[in-house]
């Protein structure tokens, strides 16, 4: 099984490739089978079949990528089978089972991907002058109040007249008499609101967060534009207290904001191509029911502006995908999910602007 994790506020650029600050790996687990020619394997058999497994856990790890990666993957397939021994490491065997009849050895192993050497084998232009410039804006879940639903009691009274008729018979006279009946009722009734939750949030700079995406994205041929530099060139446009007051406002970035962004861009001496921006929220701690050690959630969003042309277009985007770390504290699972949603962000935009043709 392949699993990735994930980003929040940015704006970005890129450069020269340099070497990487932290490797990042994952874990795949695959099943294969092996022909024998006995009704039990062979030593040779089991070492041949053993021999296999790295290059089964790298085919693996391309299948179960997705979209631009993929693409990004299969163009350099003979790099990647040429390099297995320097990409697949701690590999074990799960698990094995022999079909007799068959002659068949199934055999399941577990390996350690190195997803950063591969990033090195991915192509890189070393000509390229597109700049890209990055901030997060990060907002933190301080208090979940949960309302509803709200009932709401009333009352109606009624009432009503019966008549009712009788009939009196005596020996000399016969006479109708009509009596006047009032019945008197309440009514009770009742209402429904369902009112959604009242979330507050901190919303904060994530500078911390990012050393973890330039240590990717200097992998992938960028350079990281300061935000600094591209806020004094744009006149205030990349201002991060704007950002951050326009999150604390509501979901998402302010439009105009945003546009204000690409105009200045557009403007800028010499022009910045590209500029990202994005968020991330993060939930409060839970208790993990597996482990019993604390687990953060993030959520990130994040989209790349391409400024090239006379309008502003999106170049690469993440939509809404949740991340999760986990710590002996509150703090330190904040940390590894923050970390984990940089560098995969990072990587997923770097794969989707490679596939463009954007190095």
């Amino acid at each position: 099984m392949v699993k990735f994790l994930l980003f929040g506020l940015l704006l970005f650029a890129i450069g020269q490739p340099g070497l990487a600050q932290e490797s990042q790996s994952t874990c795949v687990q695959v099943n294969y089978s092996f022909p024998c020619k006995r009704s039990k394997p062979s030593d040779v058999e089991m070492t041949n079949a053993l021999a296999l497994a790295k290059s089964q856990i790298l085919n693996a790890y391309v299948e179960k990528t997705e979209g631009p990666r993929q693409q990004l993957l299969e163009g350099i397939r003979d790099k990647i089978n040429a390099a297995t021994d320097a990409l697949v490491s701690g590999v074990s065997l799960v698990a094995q089972d022999y079909d007799k009849p068959n002659k068949t050895l199934t055999l399941s192993v577990i390996g350690t991907v190195n997803v950063s050497a591969i990033d090195l084998l991915l192509p890189h232009t070393t000509t390229s002058k597109n700049y890209i410039s990055l901030i997060f804006v990060a907002r933190r879940q301080i208090t979940v109040k949960s309302i509803g639903p709200e009932a709401v009691i009333g009352t109606s009274k009624v009432d009503s007249t019966t008549q009712v008729a009788s009939q009196n018979s005596g020996e000399s006279a016969v006479g109708n008499a009509i009596t006047l009946k009032t019945d008197s009722a309440v009514i009770s009734r009742s209402a429904t609101t369902q009112t959604s939750d009242r979330i507050s949030y901190d919303v904060s700079t994530g500078d911390s967060l990012d050393t973890a995406m330039e240590s990717v994205l200097t992998d992938r041929n960028f350079k990281v534009v300061p935000s600094a530099t591209v806020r004094h060139r744009s006149n205030g446009a990349f201002a991060v207290e704007k950002f951050i007051e326009s999150f604390k406002a509501g979901n998402d970035v302010d439009p105009e904001l945003i546009q204000n962004a690409a105009d200045a861009c557009s403007k800028m001496s010499p022009k910045l191509p590209f500029y990202g921006y994005g968020t991330l929220t993060i939930s409060p701690p839970q208790t993990d029911p597996v482990s019993g050690r604390t687990r953060v959630n993030v959520q990130v969003y994040a989209k790349v502006i391409d400024c090239r042309g006379d309008f502003a277009t999106t170049a690469a985007s993440i939509e809404a995908i949740q991340y999760s770390g986990l710590g002996e504290s509150s703090t330190e699972a904040e940390t590894v999910a923050e970390t984990r949603a940089a560098k995969e962000a990072a990587r997923l935009i770097a794969d989707k602007l490679n596939a463009k043709g954007i190095y």
